[in-house]
């Protein structure tokens, strides 16, 4: 009988221990989303409000407007191609996934984002940034949302609180 009991004991410490990796696992995914959602509204809070109400660019932007624009749209794209690099390494969960990159697929075509994609893609940047963004540019008009993460078995995601 104690030998019973001590096995029961040791198994509901293992479980125990089990269930705080992964709720440990799941907490660091949580603050990782966090620090990019925050990254997120930040660049939100700096763009220059035309860019939030209008669909287009007028044509009328002072070089400091245009300049405002650029960086926006650079800074954006470079936080995508991270939180892009972060789900591959399996530290962002499924759920925040489909929100991001449904969320990234709509910015690409949206102004001023799509016009400095454009530049970089294929445009007049495309020298300098051919090795960058290898992560963005098979988001771009995927017909099945891209997911660079590598587990693809429910089990492991789980596992690693996704």
């Amino acid at each position: 009988m104690a030998l019973a009991i001590s096995l029961l004991a040791i198994l509901i410490a293992v479980g125990a221990l089990a269930h705080n990796g992964l709720e440990g696992r799941r907490h660091h995914v949580r603050q990782i989303e966090e620090f990019y959602l925050t990254r997120y509204w930040r660049l939100l809070d700096d763009l220059p409000s035309d860019a939030l109400i209008c669909g287009d660019s007028s044509g009328q932007e002072t070089a400091d407007q245009k300049a405002a624009y650029v960086r926006s749209a650079r800074l954006y794209l470079r936080l995508c191609e991270d939180e892009l690099e972060i789900r591959e390494r399996g530290m962002v969960s499924d759920d925040t996934w489909d929100d991001w990159v449904k969320g990234m697929n709509n910015q690409l075509d949206r102004w001023p984002v799509s016009i400095e994609w454009q530049n970089i893609r294929d445009g007049a940047l495309k020298q300098q940034t051919r090795k960058q963004f290898k992560h963005l540019r098979q988001v771009e008009g995927s017909v099945k949302l891209y997911d660079p993460c590598k587990w693809k078995r429910r089990s492991m995601r789980w596992y690693h609180g996704l």
